[in-house]
C-alpha cells in the first residue's frame, strides 16, 4: 500500500508504465468487460482514443447545458426542505443521475422514470455484490460462488442490465440509420454531430469497426453509469457540509459566483472557468473527501525502492484517501482550507500529492465533466442558498463501497438568501 508522493514517484516514474490493473478488477469483468476502467494493452488505447471526442470542449459545453437545466430542477426539489436539517445527498444524486443518463444516453429519465431507476438500482446491486464477493474469502473462489444461489440472482441481474441496454441501443441505431446522410454538419467535430451523446459516439466507432463486439457496448455504457452521477454527489454533498461549517469560505465563494455570473440559469463554460476560488474550494473538497478512496495497478517490471526490489506483477494499492489526508503532505490536513490550492500556495508541490482522478495517461477520462458539472451545480446552489451546519459535535461516518459515502449522511440547513 503505498500513500506518500514520494514513493509514487519513485515506482511510476513514467506516466505510460505499470497501467495493468490488478486482478482485484476481475470482480467487474462480467459487466464491464473491455471498457476502458479495467481493461489494458491495445484494446484500452484503442478505446480510450475512440472515447476521447466526447469529453473535449465542444461535447462539455452541451453538456453544460444538461448540467444547468438539471441544476434548476435541484433547486426546485430545495425549495421544499427550506428551514430544515437534511441530507442533501439524495437530492445531488437524483438530479445527477438525470443528468448522466441524458448526457451518456441521450433519454428524458422523467419519461419512464420506474424503469430507469431500476435499471440504475440493479447496476449497484450487481457492483455491490461484486464488492461483497472480493471481501469474503468463500466467494472469491468463482468455483464455490458459482454453487450458491446469489450467483444465480448476480446473472439474473446481468441479464436485466444487458436486455435494457441493448433495447436503447437498437432504438438508437435505428435513429442513426434514418438520419445517416444527415448527421456530420460543418460543425461538427470527428464526424460526430455536436450534440451527440457518449452512447452516439460509441455507435460511431461500431459503425466502421467491425471486429468491436456488440457486447462492448454495454460494457463501456456500464463503465460510465456506474462512474458517473455517484463520484459527482459524493464531492459536491460532502463540499455543501463543510460549506455549511465555514461561513467565510460560502460568502467568498457567493461573491466570486455573482461577480461573474450575468444569468443564474444558465451559466457558461465561460463563467465557470472564470471561477479561481471555485476551483480551490472544489479541489480541496476532493482532497479531503476523494470519491474514489484507492486504485490498483500492477508492476511491469521490477522496481527498486529505498534499496529494495519490488519484483514484477507486484499489486500496487494506491491509498489516495490517507494520501490526501496525510500530515507528512497537507500541513493540518484534517482542516478544509481552500487557499490550499491558491496559485501561490500550489507552487512547487508535487503533483502526485493530489491524485482525486488517478494520475498519468491513466487517468479519469471524464475528470473535466465531473468538475464542470459540480462547479456549475454549486454555483447555483451558492448563489440561490445560504447553508447553516448542525452541531459542532456531529461527525461523518465515512465509509467507502467503491465511492466514499456517509452512514449519517451530509446533512445541513438550507436557506434562501
Amino acid at each position: 500500500m503505498v500513500s506518500h508522493p514520494k514513493y509514487l514517484k519513485k515506482i511510476f516514474k513514467n506516466s505510460s508504465e505499470h497501467i495493468e490493473k490488478t486482478n482485484f478488477y476481475d470482480f467487474f469483468k462480467d459487466i464491464l468487460g473491455k471498457g476502458i476502467s479495467i481493461v489494458t494493452g491495445p484494446i484500452w488505447h484503442n478505446n480510450r482514443k475512440a472515447l476521447q471526442p466526447a469529453f473535449q470542449y465542444a461535447m462539455l459545453e452541451d453538456f453544460n447545458k444538461i448540467f444547468n437545466k438539471t441544476g434548476d430542477k435541484l433547486l426546485k426539489k430545495f425549495e421544499k426542505i427550506l428551514g430544515r436539517q437534511v441530507d442533501v445527498s439524495p437530492y445531488i444524486n437524483s438530479s445527477t443521475m438525470e443528468t448522466t443518463y441524458e448526457s451518456i444516453l441521450g433519454l428524458n429519465f422523467e419519461e419512464n422514470p420506474e424503469e430507469n431507476l431500476k435499471y440504475s438500482n440493479t447496476i449497484y446491486q450487481y457492483i455491490d455484490t461484486c464488492l461483497e464477493r472480493i471481501f469474503s474469502p468463500i466467494k472469491r473462489s468463482d468455483f464455490l460462488y458459482q454453487l450458491m444461489p446469489e450467483h444465480k440472482k448476480q446473472q439474473e441481474r446481468l441479464q436485466e442490465i444487458l436486455n435494457f441496454t441493448s433495447a436503447i441501443v437498437d432504438k438508437k441505431r435505428e435513429e442513426m440509420k434514418r438520419r445517416s446522410g444527415d448527421n456530420i454538419s460543418e460543425n461538427s467535430d470527428f464526424g460526430i454531430k455536436k450534440k451527440s451523446t457518449l452512447l452516439d459516439i460509441i455507435l460511431e466507432r461500431f459503425k466502421t469497426d467491425e471486429d468491436l463486439p456488440y457486447e462492448y457496448i454495454n460494457e463501456e455504457l456500464s463503465t460510465f453509469l456506474t462512474a458517473g452521477h455517484h463520484t459527482v454527489t459524493s464531492v459536491l454533498s460532502s463540499i455543501l457540509y463543510e460549506l455549511s461549517k465555514h461561513e467565510d469560505v460560502q460568502e467568498k465563494l457567493f461573491e466570486e459566483i455573482s461577480s461573474i455570473i450575468e444569468d443564474a440559469k444558465c451559466i457558461s463554460t465561460k463563467d465557470i472557468n472564470a471561477m479561481e476560488y471555485m476551483e480551490c474550494v472544489v479541489k480541496e473538497g476532493l482532497r479531503l473527501y476523494s470519491p474514489a478512496t484507492y486504485i490498483e495497478r500492477k508492476l511491469d517490471y521490477d522496481v527498486e525502492v529505498d534499496g529494495s526490489i519490488i519484483p514484477k506483477g507486484t499489486s500496487i494499492n494506491i491509498f489516495i484517501f490517507q494520501l490526501h489526508r496525510s500530515e507528512q503532505v497537507y500541513k493540518n490536513a484534517m482542516k478544509f482550507d481552500p487557499d490550499r490550492f491558491s496559485a501561490a500556495n500550489i507552487d512547487g508541490r508535487d503533483p502526485m500529492a493530489f491524485i482525486p482522478f488517478s494520475f498519468g495517461i491513466r487517468n479519469c477520462i471524464g475528470w473535466k465533466f465531473a468538475m464542470i458539472q459540480i462547479k456549475c451545480l454549486l454555483a447555483k446552489i451558492i448563489y440561490n442558498y445560504r447553508m447553516q451546519p448542525l452541531s459542532q459535535h456531529f461527525k461523518l461516518q465515512l465509509y467507502s463501497d467503491g465511492i466514499l459515502k456517509s452512514k449519517n449522511g451530509f446533512p445541513v440547513n438550507l436557506s434562501r438568501r
